[in-house]
């Protein structure tokens, strides 16, 4: 009985030891939602005006050691650009993943290497006699006119204050910049 009363002591200060010794361990995961406003591609600039990427992060700071994590990126065009008959539409897609660097609570570094493709899809404009005699529909046959993949370089800094913050970067393949919002938990 006197061993389990120990044993029953002992947890109950590990318990209420541990929350203060282990609390950095909090917030060591991250998402961030960023917008990168205007992209270059061999595709694109042929063809197209500019176009807007949304992107989504997510990661872990502490999962190798203390101040080294990793994370993975998913970024997309969110606008698809049309022209007349017929309709083209441009699509732009990035993966990255990598190592984060955290020297600091709030500052966090992200660096990266990924992958890019793009491109121009064509749908063509079909006359539609059933309804009315001068109507266009689209057809149902998509045809890739253009299509350009690369290695993409990722880099980006976040900055938190408590859990949330900002985050900023780079990409190569796309020679773009992002800004967006971070979120730890």
């Amino acid at each position: 009985m006197k061993k389990l009363k120990k044993f029953f002591l002992l947890s109950l200060i590990v318990a209420n030891i541990t929350p203060v010794v282990f609390a950095d361990t909090n917030n060591n995961r991250f998402i961030a939602i960023s917008f990168t406003p205007n992209i270059s591609s061999e595709i694109k600039d042929k063809t197209l005006d500019s176009s807007d990427m949304l992107g989504v992060y997510g990661g872990i700071k502490n999962f190798i050691s203390e101040k080294i994590g990793i994370y993975i990126g998913f970024d997309a065009t969110v606008n698809e650009f049309a022209n007349e008959n017929p309709k083209l539409y441009y699509d732009y897609t990035l993966i990255n993943a990598g190592l984060t660097f955290s020297p600091t609570k709030q500052l966090t570094f992200l660096a990266g290497v990924g992958y890019s493709w793009d491109e121009l899809n064509e749908k063509p404009l079909i006359f539609n006699d059933s309804d009315c005699w001068n109507c266009l529909d689209e057809s149902e046959d998509i045809k890739t006119l253009e299509e350009n993949s690369q290695l993409n370089f990722n880099m980006e800094v976040m900055y938190e204050i408590n859990r949330f913050g900002i985050i900023a970067g780079y990409n190569t393949a796309p020679k773009a910049y992002n800004i967006g919002i971070s979120m730890s938990f």
